[in-house]
């Protein structure tokens, strides 16, 4: 009997009209249904369209600044060479078969190296065993904390790549984060809500809100990084008491370190009493940068925020 060797092939699909593609001559192949070709570039086939990278293109530059902005992805050669040297031990053998362990470091620049005997004194003879120091340690740094703006930027942004239009408070427009202005991310005038004035006015001070819907609040963010905890649960607590029928959710984002604030806060009677421990739910801004691409990727609507919210404890 013969055996005939047979090399497996994936079925491959066009992004775009769906048709079946055919054999792939060396790394390329062609859709016989809309007659786009792609390509092979280390052993990855590349479908990506240049449609389809134009309409994720402001995500990956958000994620790409988010990442430089914690650190995680430095460019510069500098940063790569003052990384902390780690050890690795390896050993060697003298003439009686004694196992002797020497480090090697594998990063960083390397000290002059000491030569050792393999009874471990230096100027002795015998096999050499070569220890090299490491270079000074340089401690890492953590990323630096968020701040007001940037967490304003990162709700704005993934509030508009959610579907809604996002309004922005007037006195924080001309902040800028990166290159961009909040401004430049909200709308220029807060539409009728279908609300009072003095409800109307107390949303408009909020410091970001979702719009969705005709006129509608799909969420409203206040962001408490640089001023105190209570004057957000406050402006809350006015909308709660002006409106008591509002419906739609009401978030406070603060650094991790300041949720166990937020939840006494909450737990507090004059808030309990406007029921506001039920409708307002905090996240840590932290938490929502590491949310960021999940959210990029599956989320389809503003409600896939409340997956990141607590509500504090009825204790």
């Amino acid at each position: 009997m013969t055996v005939v060797e047979t090399t497996w092939m994936p079925r491959l699909a066009c992004p775009e009209c769906r048709a079946e593609l055919g054999i792939p001559a060396d790394d390329h192949i062609s859709c016989s249904g809309c007659r786009r070709a792609f390509e092979r570039r280390a052993g990855v086939w590349r479908f990506l369209t240049p449609a389809r990278g134009q309409r994720l293109d402001p995500f990956v530059q958000q994620f790409r600044a988010v990442r430089e902005r914690e650190r995680r992805r430095p460019s510069s050669p500098e940063y790569y060479q003052r990384l902390p040297t780690v050890a690795d031990e390896s050993f060697t053998y003298d003439d009686g078969g004694s196992r002797r362990a020497h480090t090697r470091a594998r990063h960083g620049l390397r000290a002059p190296a000491q030569r050792l005997t393999s009874a471990g004194h230096a100027g002795r003879s015998g096999p050499a065993v070569v220890r090299e120091r490491p270079p000074p340690y340089v401690p890492f740094t953590e990323p630096p904390p968020l701040d007001h703006t940037h967490v304003q930027w990162l709700l704005a942004k993934i509030g508009q790549q959610l579907g809604c239009r996002v309004w922005i408070a007037a006195n924080d427009r001309r902040r800028v984060w990166g290159t961009e202005s909040l401004g430049s991310l909200s709308v220029t005038r807060l539409p009728p809500l279908g609300m009072a004035p003095d409800s109307q006015r107390l949303v408009s001070l909020i410091d970001v809100v979702w719009l969705s819907g005709a006129n509608q609040v799909a969420a409203a963010f206040e962001v408490e990084h640089t001023t105190s905890v209570y004057s957000g649960l406050l402006r809350m607590a006015d909308l709660a008491a002006l409106a008591p029928n509002l419906n739609f959710p009401l978030y406070i984002v603060a650094p991790a370190s300041r949720l166990a604030k937020v939840a006494r806060e909450l737990k507090r009677p004059t808030f309990r009493a406007l029921g506001l421990r039920e409708r307002c739910r905090f996240f840590s801004s932290e938490a929502l940068l590491r949310a960021l691409p999940s959210l990029a990727r599956w989320a389809t609507g503003p409600e896939a925020i409340e997956k990141l919210a607590e509500q504090a404890p009825d204790d």
